[in-house]
Protein backbone atom coordinates (compact mmCIF):
# COMPACT_ATOMS: atom_id res chain seq x y z
CA UNK A 1 0.00 0.00 0.00
CA UNK A 2 2.17 3.31 -1.09
CA UNK A 3 1.52 6.31 1.55
CA UNK A 4 -1.04 8.06 -0.24
CA UNK A 5 -3.26 4.84 0.15
CA UNK A 6 -2.17 4.42 3.80
CA UNK A 7 -3.09 8.57 4.76
CA UNK A 8 -6.86 7.51 2.97
CA UNK A 9 -7.48 4.22 4.84
CA UNK A 10 -6.03 6.19 8.47
CA UNK A 11 -8.39 9.14 7.47
CA UNK A 12 -11.41 6.71 7.15
CA UNK A 13 -10.86 5.02 10.48
CA UNK A 14 -10.55 8.01 12.33
CA UNK A 15 -14.03 9.24 10.72
CA UNK A 16 -15.40 5.84 12.07
CA UNK A 17 -14.32 5.78 15.27
CA UNK A 18 -15.30 9.79 15.67
CA UNK A 19 -18.86 8.72 14.72
CA UNK A 20 -18.48 5.41 16.45
CA UNK A 21 -17.39 7.63 20.27
CA UNK A 22 -19.80 10.02 19.24
CA UNK A 23 -22.48 7.52 18.92
CA UNK A 24 -21.92 6.11 21.98
CA UNK A 25 -21.89 9.38 24.26
CA UNK A 26 -24.88 10.18 23.30
CA UNK A 27 -27.21 7.17 23.15
CA UNK A 28 -25.56 4.87 25.32
CA UNK A 29 -25.95 6.87 28.29
CA UNK A 30 -29.25 6.96 28.25
CA UNK A 31 -30.89 4.08 25.65
CA UNK A 32 -34.37 5.02 26.99
CA UNK A 33 -34.02 8.22 25.41
CA UNK A 34 -33.92 6.92 21.49
CA UNK A 35 -37.41 7.76 20.05
CA UNK A 36 -36.57 6.95 16.22
CA UNK A 37 -35.24 3.52 15.16
CA UNK A 38 -34.74 5.11 12.07
CA UNK A 39 -32.01 7.02 13.88
CA UNK A 40 -30.17 3.56 13.98
CA UNK A 41 -30.27 3.39 10.41
CA UNK A 42 -28.60 6.91 9.66
CA UNK A 43 -26.14 6.10 11.92
CA UNK A 44 -25.49 2.38 10.14
CA UNK A 45 -25.40 3.90 7.02
CA UNK A 46 -22.64 6.76 7.84
CA UNK A 47 -20.78 3.73 9.14
CA UNK A 48 -20.82 1.75 5.84
CA UNK A 49 -19.93 4.66 3.92
CA UNK A 50 -17.01 5.42 6.12
CA UNK A 51 -15.77 1.37 6.25
CA UNK A 52 -16.57 1.65 2.44
CA UNK A 53 -13.50 3.75 2.36
CA UNK A 54 -11.32 1.91 4.43
CA UNK A 55 -9.37 -0.35 1.72
CA UNK A 56 -10.51 0.97 -1.44
CA UNK A 57 -8.64 -1.33 -4.79
CA UNK A 58 -7.91 -4.09 -1.95
CA UNK A 59 -10.91 -6.19 -2.24
CA UNK A 60 -9.29 -9.14 -3.41
CA UNK A 61 -6.22 -9.08 -0.36
CA UNK A 62 -6.86 -11.32 2.96
CA UNK A 63 -6.17 -9.78 5.97
CA UNK A 64 -7.10 -6.39 7.82
CA UNK A 65 -5.28 -3.74 9.69
CA UNK A 66 -5.58 -3.90 13.97
CA UNK A 67 -7.01 -0.56 13.44
CA UNK A 68 -10.00 -1.63 10.81
CA UNK A 69 -10.58 -5.06 13.50
CA UNK A 70 -11.33 -2.48 15.98
CA UNK A 71 -13.48 -0.21 13.99
CA UNK A 72 -15.57 -3.33 13.28
CA UNK A 73 -15.87 -3.54 16.66
CA UNK A 74 -16.83 -0.42 17.75
CA UNK A 75 -19.68 -0.20 15.00
CA UNK A 76 -20.82 -3.44 16.20
CA UNK A 77 -20.61 -2.20 19.78
CA UNK A 78 -22.91 0.99 18.83
CA UNK A 79 -25.82 -0.73 16.81
CA UNK A 80 -26.16 -3.40 19.45
CA UNK A 81 -26.71 -0.73 21.85
CA UNK A 82 -29.29 0.73 19.69
CA UNK A 83 -30.77 -1.81 18.97
CA UNK A 84 -31.59 -3.02 22.57
CA UNK A 85 -32.63 0.67 23.30
CA UNK A 86 -35.15 0.92 20.44
CA UNK A 87 -36.84 -2.81 21.90
CA UNK A 88 -36.29 -1.06 25.43
CA UNK A 89 -38.50 1.50 24.41
CA UNK A 90 -41.06 -0.43 22.18
CA UNK A 91 -41.29 -2.70 25.21
CA UNK A 92 -42.55 -0.07 27.56
CA UNK A 93 -44.73 1.56 25.47
CA UNK A 94 -46.19 -1.45 24.87
CA UNK A 95 -46.39 -2.27 28.61
CA UNK A 96 -47.68 1.63 29.26
CA UNK A 97 -50.44 1.03 26.50
CA UNK A 98 -51.98 -2.22 28.42
CA UNK A 99 -52.12 -0.59 31.59
CA UNK A 100 -54.32 2.35 30.22
CA UNK A 101 -56.36 0.08 28.34
CA UNK A 102 -56.73 -2.16 31.74
CA UNK A 103 -57.30 1.48 34.09
CA UNK A 104 -60.01 2.56 31.22
CA UNK A 105 -61.84 -1.16 31.75
CA UNK A 106 -61.78 -0.85 35.47
CA UNK A 107 -63.25 2.83 35.54
CA UNK A 108 -65.93 1.68 33.39
CA UNK A 109 -66.39 -1.39 35.76
CA UNK A 110 -66.53 1.35 38.51
CA UNK A 111 -69.01 3.59 37.28
CA UNK A 112 -71.43 0.60 36.27
CA UNK A 113 -71.01 -0.57 39.92
CA UNK A 114 -72.20 2.90 41.05
CA UNK A 115 -74.85 3.38 39.07
CA UNK A 116 -76.31 -0.54 39.81
CA UNK A 117 -75.45 0.09 44.18
CA UNK A 118 -75.16 4.02 44.31
CA UNK A 119 -71.45 4.08 45.41
CA UNK A 120 -68.04 2.88 44.39
CA UNK A 121 -66.74 -0.33 46.02
CA UNK A 122 -64.76 0.79 49.52
CA UNK A 123 -61.26 -0.17 49.69
CA UNK A 124 -59.18 1.29 52.31
CA UNK A 125 -55.97 -0.65 51.43
CA UNK A 126 -54.88 0.82 48.36
CA UNK A 127 -52.29 -1.94 47.45
CA UNK A 128 -54.92 -5.03 47.75
CA UNK A 129 -56.91 -5.56 44.77
CA UNK A 130 -58.48 -8.51 45.74
CA UNK A 131 -61.24 -6.56 47.64
CA UNK A 132 -62.78 -4.62 45.29
CA UNK A 133 -61.78 -6.81 42.41
CA UNK A 134 -64.26 -9.07 44.55
CA UNK A 135 -66.65 -6.78 44.14
CA UNK A 136 -66.50 -5.35 40.39
CA UNK A 137 -65.97 -9.34 39.24
CA UNK A 138 -67.78 -11.86 41.55
CA UNK A 139 -71.41 -10.81 41.73
CA UNK A 140 -71.61 -9.61 38.05
CA UNK A 141 -68.75 -9.20 36.21
CA UNK A 142 -68.51 -5.59 35.49
CA UNK A 143 -64.95 -6.24 35.15
CA UNK A 144 -63.77 -9.35 33.09
CA UNK A 145 -59.32 -9.02 32.78
CA UNK A 146 -57.34 -11.13 30.78
CA UNK A 147 -57.25 -14.83 31.94
CA UNK A 148 -60.49 -14.18 34.38
CA UNK A 149 -63.08 -17.11 33.24
CA UNK A 150 -63.79 -18.53 37.26
CA UNK A 151 -66.33 -16.96 39.33
CA UNK A 152 -65.39 -18.53 42.18
CA UNK A 153 -62.35 -16.95 42.19
CA UNK A 154 -60.94 -13.69 43.57
CA UNK A 155 -58.48 -12.50 41.21
CA UNK A 156 -55.61 -9.48 41.39
CA UNK A 157 -55.72 -6.53 38.95
CA UNK A 158 -52.15 -6.93 38.28
CA UNK A 159 -50.63 -4.43 35.91
CA UNK A 160 -47.77 -5.21 33.47
CA UNK A 161 -44.95 -4.92 35.78
CA UNK A 162 -46.41 -7.70 38.48
CA UNK A 163 -47.75 -5.01 40.72
CA UNK A 164 -51.49 -4.24 41.98
CA UNK A 165 -53.45 -1.88 40.25
CA UNK A 166 -54.16 0.88 42.98
CA UNK A 167 -57.50 1.61 44.17
CA UNK A 168 -58.57 4.03 46.99
CA UNK A 169 -62.47 4.67 47.77
CA UNK A 170 -63.94 5.14 50.86
CA UNK A 171 -67.88 5.34 51.05
CA UNK A 172 -67.78 6.92 54.41
CA UNK A 173 -65.86 9.89 53.61
CA UNK A 174 -64.33 9.38 56.95
CA UNK A 175 -62.29 10.69 56.90
CA UNK A 176 -61.92 11.81 52.98
CA UNK A 177 -63.30 9.72 49.84
CA UNK A 178 -60.00 9.39 48.48
CA UNK A 179 -56.68 11.38 48.88
CA UNK A 180 -56.14 12.86 45.55
CA UNK A 181 -60.20 12.77 43.54
CA UNK A 182 -61.87 13.33 47.60
CA UNK A 183 -65.48 13.85 46.53
CA UNK A 184 -67.99 11.01 46.46
CA UNK A 185 -67.64 10.60 43.00
CA UNK A 186 -64.62 10.47 42.69
CA UNK A 187 -61.78 7.78 43.55
CA UNK A 188 -57.86 7.43 43.27
CA UNK A 189 -57.42 4.42 40.45
CA UNK A 190 -53.38 4.59 39.52
CA UNK A 191 -50.78 2.13 38.32
CA UNK A 192 -47.05 2.59 39.99
CA UNK A 193 -45.52 2.00 36.21
CA UNK A 194 -42.24 0.15 35.83
CA UNK A 195 -40.42 2.19 38.95
CA UNK A 196 -42.17 2.05 42.46
CA UNK A 197 -39.59 4.11 43.63
CA UNK A 198 -40.53 6.85 41.15
CA UNK A 199 -43.92 8.51 40.91
CA UNK A 200 -42.59 10.28 37.68
CA UNK A 201 -44.05 6.74 35.80
CA UNK A 202 -47.13 6.66 37.11
CA UNK A 203 -50.65 6.27 35.65
CA UNK A 204 -53.31 7.34 37.52
CA UNK A 205 -56.66 9.19 37.34
CA UNK A 206 -56.12 12.71 38.72
CA UNK A 207 -52.51 13.89 36.95
CA UNK A 208 -50.24 12.87 33.85
CA UNK A 209 -49.72 10.73 32.20
CA UNK A 210 -53.59 10.24 32.32
CA UNK A 211 -55.89 7.64 30.97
Amino acid sequence: MDLNMRRHSASASTKVFTLAVRAMADDSADKSKIRNPESAYRLFSDFRSQVSLLRPGFAGQAGYTLVELMTVIAIIAVLAGLILGVAGYVTRKADESRATADMEKIKNALEEYRVAYGSYPTNTVANNSSNWVSALWRERQFLVLKGWNNTTVVYRAVDPWGNDYRYYYDADGNPVYATNNNSKFGYDLWSEGPNMTNTSDNINNWSGPRF
